[in-house]
């Protein structure tokens, strides 16, 4: 498939977003270090944008709090939020500056992502992610 074949199928009002976990390699060195995510974002008339997301140890932790505080029926609603805003802090903040005004996003998480209802995560302006964009989960 081709870039253009993949962007002719995602509709006008969507953004296609891939996160990717990958190792990144030192040719200098020749070693691999340390885990880390990226999103590519492709829109159906944009060019393809990447965001390097950092390490994946502190997101992985991110997403274990929340992942806790949601199935502990004793949390409080504060902290599942304050757990939610700082996975998104890590994860959606940098890419929403990517995909302006569009609501739409086909997502297709990798790794331990797949395990992260997106929609409960809460942005910057105290909003669910549910209350401002629509997802549709891809698998890659």
């Amino acid at each position: 498939a081709t870039l253009e074949a993949v962007q002719r199928q995602i509709p006008p009002d969507a953004a296609l977003v891939e996160l990717v976990q990958y190792q990144p390699f030192d040719p200098a060195t020749r070693q691999w270090g340390d885990p880390h995510y990226a999103a590519y974002i492709l829109t159906p008339s944009g060019t393809l944008k990447s965001v390097e997301l950092g390490e994946a140890d502190p997101i992985h932790d991110a997403l274990a709090t929340l992942r806790r505080d949601l199935k502990d029926p004793g949390t409080s609603i504060k902290q599942v939020k304050d757990s939610a805003r700082a996975l998104d802090a890590l994860l959606m903040q940098p890419i929403r500056q990517h995909l302006g005004s569009t609501r739409n996003i086909l997502l297709s998480p990798d790794a331990n992502l797949n395990l992260l209802p997106f929609e409960a995560l809460v942005d910057e302006n105290n909003r669910y992610l549910l209350e401002t964009h629509n997802i549709t989960y891809l698998t890659s």
